[in-house]
């Protein structure tokens, strides 16, 4: 296997470097976890989706915009234990003193209307593993 690095960090070279991936004829998509490509979900599983292109995510947020499928942290869970973390501060915790917390449950969720929509069939095992499906 050959990992290819592609970057895009605006929205303008999101085609560009889905016409890279296209040129060098990529069997499948890892998009990174990354506060830029997860503000535009929508043209990165729009395109994946165009070049026939199976992908991975990181974030419920491109499942849920068309993406075939995510295996990562649940970003609403962790956002609320953000807003739980402001809410100790304003109260006058101190930061420094609040422990570090990491995600201890990773999701996998598959967007069955996707893999249709490349051609591509799910095998039982992947969406009896997965902790939810879109239809």
């Amino acid at each position: 296997m050959t990992v290819l690095p592609f970057a895009a960090d605006d929205p303008s070279q999101i085609d560009a470097a889905f016409v890279a991936i296209s040129r060098v004829r990529a069997d499948a998509l890892i998009v990174a976890p990354d506060p830029f490509f997860t503000g535009h979900a929508r043209p990165f599983t729009d395109a994946a989706t165009a070049n026939r292109l199976p992908a991975i995510y990181s974030f419920t947020p491109f499942v849920e915009a068309g993406g075939l499928m995510c295996y990562g942290q649940n970003v609403y869970e962790n956002n609320r234990r953000a807003a739980d973390y402001l809410d100790r501060i304003f109260r006058g915790a101190k930061p420094s003193e609040l422990p570090i917390e990491r995600p201890t449950r990773l999701e996998l969720i598959v967007n069955r209307r996707a893999a249709q929509a490349i051609g591509l069939i799910l095998p039982n095992s992947i969406l009896l593993r997965a902790d939810r499906v879109i239809d």
